[in-house]
């Protein structure tokens, strides 16, 4: 009798962890599209510095006598400040398999990063990333993300000007009215790029990546193995579009639970000075797995202002 009750303690114990876990899966997924969206693993990363110019000495020249020649000269900004404010519409705010409920929500964000080139082709990277998560009407979702990670890169000519890359990242969700957080995940991720340039405006780039990831709660713990290609397009001298596809295979490390994840995504950013960018982006997934319940469509359709200072 004992035993039995022990056992049926323990079950509820088990339903009430599952419970909880399931109640937690949207926001956990959400952060984790926010942060593959944000992470600049899968697009080249265009550094700007302030141009100079500095005086050369030329040769004598029988018609215009000794020239001087203007040479620009850009000084490298390790640093970058940003912030940014998006609105977003979403069709699916529960990421449920049945009778998806469309709401709304707003994503706040700011960081700091840190990024340099190093000799023969390495570059080093680093990222703080604060966000705050908040919808209009299930403000049970509610909840503040915060991101700290780094990572190195190589470009090799001599392998066909392929980017290999290999990045550490920790992530924890903490509830909206909560101290403590509800989910953390350690992620160290490696993976090969390539970009195919076709002139100065325009570029594709495609490749894969492997993700080890180490959270709490431990239901929630996966690793990824994903394949990507992506198109960029320098419209104007202001206005850039960029579009994605990625495929994931995603192994959770418990419950014996196996998804296939598909997203697409089209984004339009138009600088509207040197340090403020206006951008609108629309984000479509589907997610299919082995456990029908974590079945589920998604489309996301939004936009925002992003400041930016690099120094």
């Amino acid at each position: 009798m004992v035993a039995h009750r022990w056992i049926s303690v323990s079950g509820a114990l088990l339903l009430a962890g599952v419970a909880v876990a399931w109640s937690q899966e949207p926001r956990i997924e959400q952060a984790r599209q926010f942060q593959a969206q944000t992470s600049g693993l899968t697009s080249p990363v265009e550094t700007a510095g302030p141009t100079s110019f500095q005086t050369v000495q030329g040769a004598d020249s029988e018609s215009f006598g000794v020239q001087q020649m203007l040479r620009e000269s850009e000084r490298l900004r390790l640093f970058r400040a940003f912030a940014d404010v998006s609105a977003f519409v979403t069709n699916n705010v529960a990421l449920t398999r049945t009778d998806p409920v469309t709401d709304s929500f707003l994503i706040a964000t700011f960081g700091f990063e840190f990024r340099r080139p190093l000799p023969r082709g390495f570059q080093i990277e680093s990222t703080l990333r604060v966000a705050t998560f908040r919808y209009n009407e299930f403000r049970q979702l509610d909840f503040n993300s915060v991101d700290v990670g780094g990572g190195v890169s190589y470009h090799s000519e001599r392998l066909g000007g392929i980017d290999l890359f290999a990045r550490y990242n920790f992530n924890a969700l903490i509830g909206a009215e909560a101290d403590e957080a509800f989910f953390k995940n350690h992620t160290v991720t490696v993976g090969v790029q390539k970009a195919v340039p076709f002139s100065q405006a325009h570029y594709a780039f495609f490749g894969v990546a492997g993700q080890l990831g180490f959270a709490d709660p431990k239901v929630a713990e996966r690793s990824e193995l994903s394949a990507f290609a992506g198109y960029h397009l320098q419209a104007t001298r202001n206005l850039q579009a960029d579009l994605l596809y990625r495929y994931a295979h995603l192994i959770y490390s418990e419950g014996g639970r196996i998804d296939r994840n598909q997203t697409v995504s089209l984004a339009l950013r138009y600088r509207l000075t040197d340090w403020l960018t206006a951008s609108a982006s629309v984000f479509v997934g589907r997610n299919q797995s082995n456990q029908e319940v974590f079945d589920y469509d998604l489309a996301n359709g939004g936009g925002g202002l992003t400041l930016s200072i690099q120094f």
